[in-house]
């Protein structure tokens, strides 16, 4: 068979140049330190890497989401703690205010205490998180969740909670609502307020009251005919029960039981009614209007004392739902906190699977460029001896 010259050069040529480029691949695996730098170097594993890189940014996003929750939850914490602090001191207030022993005086300067901290209630419920967002406006950050119109304090946010995704499979909200905190407290016993009409003329006090049985479908007013006789009037107006109080007892009225010290006047009242949502902001203000009350004689002090009383209770209910939200706030802190943890190990096992898939055996790389200059370099001397062979050498 004969080969010539020109066959000789083209094979050779073909094969040099399939060497080099595998040699040129070599040599980018080793300089990125990636096997596969491009889909032709292995498709299928391309894809695979492709869907791993996928996995690890969404993981990412989950770890952004689930550390920025943290972050806002973190501070949401903090600042129901120091709620709850004001709550506990406007408590103690009253119950030194609660004593026949302060006069007019140390009862307004107790007031103007209450005032701070109720401002400073204001400021705590439009705490900002890191990004300056308010903490408790809803979807509305944007903008302070309370405002100050005349005595009273408003919402300004919605009832919004933002959930964030911190898993493939998981969302916690970041936040909670102010209306929910600050403007939703419950100011009675097992969801029953009783209280005295301001107008009483008798010394009539209302005590720890409790339910006995079933609260009662509707409001209820407990009217004195006498020091001793009274009405249980209904929402209509129309009598539904009548009794006589005696001094020392209880009222024990449509399930519920209710201490009542010192006597009553004829013609006085009292409400029993389900207990409506109060703002912490109202509980405040009604606390300012009883310490500023400088009636003097029993009926007052009585009504002082009722005022107090009914303080103390709603006090305790708002210090009852600050501490349930407050719960529910570390709950979710802590799932944040797990779910990085997952995040975490989900993670490092998907960098490890694309590290297999992806990156370059430097060993294995290295004993092949290796290889692969010696072939090379083996081609070029076969060929360069090739090329000498001539008849005329041998004539």
């Amino acid at each position: 068979m004969r080969i010539s010259s020109n066959t000789l050069a083209r094979s050779y040529l073909a094969v040099t140049q399939r060497n080099q480029a595998e040699l040129l691949r070599t040599q980018i695996q080793l300089a990125t330190g990636r096997r596969v730098n491009r889909p032709s170097d292995d498709p299928g594993a391309a894809v695979r890497i492709e869907a791993l890189t996928r996995g690890l940014k969404t993981h990412e996003v989950h770890e952004q989401n689930a550390e920025a929750a943290r972050r806002r939850l973190s501070i949401e914490d903090e600042a129901l703690g120091q709620v709850s602090g004001i709550l506990d001191r406007m408590r103690e207030l009253t119950i030194r205010a609660n004593t026949a022993v302060l006069d007019d005086v140390s009862r307004a300067g107790i007031a103007d205490e209450v005032r701070q901290l109720s401002e400073g209630l204001v400021q705590l419920g439009n705490s900002k998180d890191g990004r300056g967002e308010y903490l408790f406006a809803g979807f509305r950050v944007g903008q302070p969740a309370f405002a100050r119109q005349g005595d009273e304090v408003v919402y300004q946010g919605d009832q919004g909670r933002r959930q964030l995704q911190i898993g493939e499979s998981r969302q916690i909200a970041d936040g909670d609502p102010g209306d929910k905190i600050f403007m939703s407290v419950n100011p009675g016993r097992t969801g029953v307020l009783v209280t005295a009409d301001p107008s009483n003329t008798g010394t009539g006090v209302v005590g720890a009251y409790a339910l006995t049985g079933p609260a009662p479908a509707g409001d209820l007013t407990v009217s004195f005919t006498t020091a001793s006789d009274y009405d249980v009037i209904d929402s209509g107006g129309s009598i539904v029960a009548s009794g006589t109080f005696v001094a020392g007892d209880s009222l024990n009225v449509a399930g519920i039981s209710v201490p009542l010290q010192g006597s009553p006047a004829a013609g006085d009242e009292f409400a029993i009614a389900v207990a409506p949502r109060q703002s912490i902001f109202q509980i405040a203000g009604d606390l300012v209007a009883v310490l500023e009350d400088s009636d003097a004689g029993p009926a007052a002090a009585a009504r002082r004392q009722n005022g107090f009383n009914a303080a103390l209770n709603a006090l305790d209910g708002g210090l009852a739902n600050v501490s349930s939200v407050r719960t529910d706030v570390g709950a979710r802190l802590a799932a944040a906190e797990d779910q990085r943890d997952i995040n975490d190990g989900f993670r490092l096992q998907l960098e490890s699977t694309l590290s297999t898939i992806r990156d370059v055996d430097y060993a294995e790389a290295i004993s092949k460029l290796e290889a692969q200059l010696a072939g090379l370099e083996v081609a070029q001397r076969s060929y360069a001896q090739s090329r000498q062979l001539s008849l005329f050498d041998f004539l």
